[in-house]
């Protein structure tokens, strides 16, 4: 048999004294939770302090480590072996075709007629996505003494090995004689 309980303090009273147990119990926990809060966020706060002059104080040394001479040097040095490296890369992508250019020039100024004199003689090289479609551009200018002249130089450039194009204006042809014209060939390079 359970036995009754006597209880000597006032319904109200034992609310209150419920309530203020209750406030003074969470009181201490939000208390507690503030400080623990305060000191991981101090904690934190030095943390970051630490690593910002850390990491400033890196930076000053990088920056009076790339002041030195010997540094500056090397990069000097390394900037003019780049740029070396980029004339021997062009040097050698000349002479690699060298020999066809020298074939493809040779072959146009050789269709030139007699009756024509050449001003101006320049030439480009134009390299496709794949080295099949290399090709020679040759831009011409001079002077025919007459039109069938003009008509002569571009039928031999059409019969040139490896003939792709030829642009010539229709302005190289209507004047009669002494006729200054201007065009250009290309030519595939083998």
């Amino acid at each position: 048999m359970s036995r009754p309980q006597l209880n000597l303090i006032a319904h109200e009273d034992a609310q209150k004294l419920r309530r203020d147990i209750f406030f003074l119990v969470a009181s201490r926990l939000l208390l507690g939770f503030f400080v623990l809060g305060a000191i991981i966020a101090v904690e934190i706060f030095a943390a970051w302090q630490n690593l910002s002059i850390f990491a400033s104080t890196q930076q000053e040394q990088q920056q009076l480590f790339e002041r030195r001479p010997e540094v500056i040097a090397a990069k000097e040095l390394e900037q003019n072996l780049n740029e070396t490296r980029v004339l021997i890369n062009r040097g050698d992508a000349f002479f690699a075709n060298a020999l066809v250019w020298h074939q493809a020039v040779e072959a146009v100024l050789d269709a030139i007629p007699p009756e024509i004199r050449l001003e101006s003689f320049v030439f480009s090289q134009k390299v496709g996505p794949a080295k099949k479609e290399s090709a020679i551009h040759i831009a011409l200018a001079g002077i025919a003494a007459e039109r069938g002249d003009i008509r002569n130089l571009e039928d031999a450039l059409k019969e040139l090995p490896g003939f792709i194009a030829l642009d010539s204006p229709i302005q190289n042809i209507i004047p009669r004689a002494d006729i200054s014209f201007r065009m250009n060939v290309s030519l595939s390079l083998p």
